[in-house]
């Protein structure tokens, strides 16, 4: 089959928006509908070569041989190019995570380890340069699936009974979608079965398109174009987060339309012009290589980046990906060399580098990014800091509270007659396990505190009452903002009424900062000492305020913590490091032990926590 020039021409106006997404996206909150818009346009093409004509021979080794020559060569180079540029420019948890997504890239499942580590939304995806393979890899199982169906097809069915099925393929994955967009978003999102529907969008509209229907005019047609311009760039729609939906139906089905419409209209005549298919042509690259130039760039400062700087990088991801399309997809680097050298691109050959590349990424999974090799100055009495590697699994140790009841205090007399025992019931998100971890560092030396933690926030008191009665202490965290003057929600007021004598709320810590990485490469300790980041999004705070009574209304708890008064400055600067130029956080927003340590210290500076305690 030959090439399809207003259908590569459409990949233009999917690659377009994508990147602008992934470069501004409060600006272009649409632009990640490019992706949707490419795995329709496989589905028709795909389906196009193999399913809408006959053919009298098909092999599953040379369709799966084709698309691997098709999609490792540029993979695979931009994961070579990559790899050492991590290797400088990262800290050690996020060089563990960008080599365990190039495993998971050269398997084509990146999207399954999305889904393990947090989903499409996560604002730290904005820092990982192979982000973007989750969709190669829902690519990679739609092939491997739909060889084996065009396989079965070709010896049993005819194409109208292959039709039907598709049909009914499609009707199950869309149902699937539409309850997905409401009850499980990340799966949703970035796993095949809810997505299958859009592939099959694509292979329905190529057996339309062998029908020629009259109904696709050129009228409708320039529709579609302009349905698609208006909807990725020009229209936020905020209703549609947590793609894909039945509402998707309408871009989607006009990315099908055009790609069933014939060369007449004014939209296919856009299409088919020499710019815009030669950028369609090259979008695949151009997929590649805009995450990592904005991903490293991003690595490198503490703020986002400039309005500048993203168009600079934007316009760079087109000419990179230009360049490497003419390099790698039209084999002009073998050009240099000799004609010899083409035999790299065999798929035994793509195979063995495929598994090189993995093993030298899984040793830097094994080592945990070699933190005491690549950041010597940072170790602590020869150690990487407590709770820096693997710093979620200190963050989250305190879920080992939730199943555990507060002890008989009688019988807990005898081997703490030397410390006041005091039961505390702790509810909130990671904020208030970061805050649980300093309770911890201050029972190790100054009273014996028993711990009962629930994640499940908010909760009600009803819900919790039995252990709420038996606590000592509440902490309970509440959606109370910065230092604005705002209530305290009535219906939470309502619920721990009862409870005001020995409750204090706990204010949401706001993140820190957006990127560690920059101060890890600091080598000088003096320069790492009390390092403060200065961030228009912070307030003032005074050390003795992470414990007040200064709170709307006062008379509803003990006090209000503000874990945020630890690490800000009267002028709204946040301290990132200790004296000794250790860090507070691993991710820009959950504590290490250092800043757990510094929390600790600050709420023992407390005369209401002293007298909360009983010092």
């Amino acid at each position: 089959m030959g090439r399809i020039k207003h259908v590569d021409g459409l990949r233009t106006f999917a690659i377009v928006p994508v990147v602008l997404y992934h470069a501004f996206p409060s600006i272009f909150p649409n632009g990640y509908l490019g992706v949707d818009y490419f795995l329709v346009i496989s589905g028709f093409v795909i389906s196009k070569k193999y399913f809408t004509k006959p053919i009298e021979y098909f092999s599953l080794s040379d369709f799966w041989a084709k698309r691997i020559s098709r999609l490792y060569p540029q993979l695979l180079t931009c994961i070579a190019i990559c790899i050492p540029v991590s290797w400088f420019s990262m800290h050690p948890d996020h060089l563990e995570n960008f080599s365990q997504s190039v495993i998971a890239s050269l398997l084509g499942a990146n999207n399954f380890l999305l889904y393990k580590t947090g989903g499409y939304w996560n604002l730290a995806n904005e820092l990982k340069p192979l982000f973007t393979t989750w969709s190669l890899g829902l690519e990679e199982q739609f092939y491997f699936l739909i060889a084996i169906a065009f396989a079965i097809s070709h010896k049993l069915f005819k194409a109208e009974k292959v039709k039907i099925i598709f049909l009914i393929l499609f009707i199950s994955s869309i149902t699937a979608s539409g309850f997905g967009a409401l009850y499980f978003k990340t799966t949703n999102y970035l796993l095949l079965p809810t997505r299958f529907w859009e592939f099959s969008l694509g292979i329905y509209a190529s057996f339309l398109a062998r029908e020629k229907p009259k109904w696709i005019t050129n009228n409708l047609t320039n529709l579609s174009l302009l349905i698609i311009l208006l909807i990725s760039l020009a229209i936020p729609i905020k209703t549609i987060n947590y793609a894909p939906n039945p509402i998707f139906l309408i871009p989607l089905s006009a990315i099908a339309i055009i790609c069933i419409s014939g060369n007449t209209s004014i939209s296919t005549r856009i299409l088919s012009s020499k710019a815009i298919v030669y950028t369609g042509l090259s979008s695949y690259a151009i997929y590649l290589y805009h995450q990592p130039l904005l991903a490293f760039a991003r690595l490198k400062t503490f703020n986002e980046l400039k309005i500048s700087t993203s168009i600079f990088l934007v316009l760079g991801s087109f000419l990179i990906g230009f360049m490497m399309y003419e390099l790698i997809e039209k084999k002009k680097i073998f050009e240099l060399f000799s004609e010899r050298s083409l035999v790299l691109l065999r798929p035994k050959n793509l195979f063995f580098i495929t598994v090189l590349i993995g093993l030298i990424n899984i040793v830097i999974v094994i080592n945990q990014g070699f933190f005491s090799l690549r950041f010597p100055y940072m170790l602590v009495e020869g150690k990487p800091p407590l709770g820096f590697l693997g710093g979620k699994g200190y963050t989250d140790r305190p879920y080992i509270y939730q199943y555990k009841n507060f002890p008989n205090k009688k019988e807990d007399v005898e081997e703490t007659h030397l410390k006041k025992t005091l039961n505390i019931y702790l509810e909130g998100d990671s904020r208030a396990r970061d805050l649980l971890n300093a309770l911890e560092i201050i029972e190790e030396t100054n009273t014996n505190l028993k711990f009962n933690y629930s994640y499940n926030f908010p909760k009600t008191a009803e819900a919790s009452k039995n252990l709420l009665d038996k606590a000592d202490l509440l902490i309970i965290q509440i959606n109370y903002l910065k230092n604005e003057n705002k209530n305290i929600e009535d219906k939470v007021l309502e619920e721990y009424s009862d409870y005001s004598e020995k409750l204090l709320w706990l204010k949401p810590r706001e993140q820190l900062v957006k990127n560690i990485t920059p101060i890890m490469f600091i080598k000088n300790q003096g320069k790492r000492s009390n390092f403060k980041y200065d961030s228009i999004d912070s307030y003032s705070c005074k050390k003795e305020d992470v414990l007040s009574n200064k709170f709307e209304p006062n008379k509803s708890a003990l006090g209000m913590i503000d874990t945020q008064c630890v690490f800000n400055d009267s002028e709204g600067m946040k301290t990132l490091t200790s004296s000794k130029g250790e860090l507070y956080t691993f991710d820009g927003v959950h504590l290490t032990f250092a800043g757990a340590n510094e929390l600790s210290r600050n709420l023992m500076d407390s005369q209401i926590f002293k007298k909360i305690l009983g010092f």
